[in-house]
């Protein structure tokens, strides 16, 4: 079943959202000294470009 308009609007701006906090936490774990802190920024920067992957294959079906 196609999506709605609505539908692919709120996944584009959910995408907007996500790639932000991958910048974020990139940006965190660059200027973290801390080694454990570093390595939970990059955890969550992970994370987050996994669901920026997801919602760009969800968008290009």
């Amino acid at each position: 079943m196609p999506m709605t308009t609505k539908e692919f609007l709120m996944l584009e701006e959910q995408l907007k959202e996500e790639r932000l906090l991958v910048k974020k936490y990139a940006y965190y774990a660059r200027l973290a000294s801390d080694p454990q802190l570093r390595h939970r920024f990059e955890s969550n920067c992970a994370v987050h470009q996994r669901y920026c992957d997801q919602l760009l294959t969800r968008l290009h079906v």
